[in-house]
């Protein structure tokens, strides 16, 4: 597991808010979107990380422009997107932890 992860591959679980996981090797033409909880298709495939659904790259570039240029703290950051009632990963609220977990 380390040795692919070193080479990019995904090492396992949900992807973080802002990703998607999508499946790449030698027997695809291209990469292959794979749904969450959905295994890779081939057993020479290897799972990467990709750019999510463009809302949530939108809310990430957004938290980092709140805390770089805004200077606003996560647990800031977090009462600002649950005032705007911008949905986090399966509609559930932002807070602090959620906020410095896209951060890192």
């Amino acid at each position: 597991l380390d040795r692919l992860t070193a080479a990019g591959a995904w090492g396992g679980g949900p992807a973080p808010y802002g990703f998607g996981r999508v499946a790449e090797g030698p027997q695809q033409s291209s990469p292959e979107p794979l749904e969450p909880g959905q295994l890779k298709p081939y057993p020479t495939s290897q799972v990467v990380l990709a750019w999510g659904p463009l809302e949530e790259v939108a809310v990430v570039r957004r938290i980092f422009d709140l805390f770089l240029r805004d200077v606003l703290s996560p647990p800031a950051i977090a009462r600002l997107l649950n005032s705007e009632a911008v949905p986090g990963r399966e509609g559930s609220p932002w807070n602090a932890r959620r906020v410095r977990s896209i951060l890192t």
